[in-house]
């Protein structure tokens, strides 16, 4: 499952674009794209799981990077790594992941408030996608408090 991620010019925050070939790879690429905004480090460590619910698929997104950036907060760095395995989407919405142990704070990177539904938003591969993300791709722009 590979996704990809950049940052796009924005006012005042940062928005974030990801896509991936899956719901799943979309959203691990935008936790990836997250934790390469806070100095994400390949730090070598044990495996947490993460199991989310919300009532649609654009707020179990911004659940899922507030997660992360709660636990980064809550023990002293991000995670080293993220991965998402299921999204589902039966009478509200769920996700099945993972975060890797916490690497220390790496200059340079940023502190992120909150993933934000300003400006949200979450496309399926049917609809016409932004310059740069491959043809049938699904794509996510997030803006993110910094």
């Amino acid at each position: 499952m590979r996704g990809g991620h950049r940052l796009l010019e924005h006012t005042a925050d940062l928005c974030l674009l990801a896509h991936g070939p899956s719901e799943e790879a979309l959203f691990e690429a935008a936790g990836c794209g997250l934790l390469a905004v806070m100095g994400e480090s390949a730090s070598p460590g044990g495996r947490r799981r993460v199991g989310l619910t919300a009532r649609d698929r654009e707020g179990l997104l911004v659940a899922w990077l507030n997660e992360i950036i709660y636990l980064a907060a809550a023990e002293g760095g991000p995670p080293a790594a993220c991965g998402v395995d299921v999204v589902r989407h039966d009478g509200g919405s769920c996700l099945e992941g993972w975060v890797g142990a916490p690497a220390p704070w790496r200059q340079g990177g940023a502190e992120v408030k909150a993933a934000t539904y300003h400006g949200l938003t979450v496309r399926p591969p049917s609809a016409a996608a932004p310059p740069g993300v491959p043809r049938g791709s699904w794509w996510a722009e997030i803006v993110l408090d910094i």
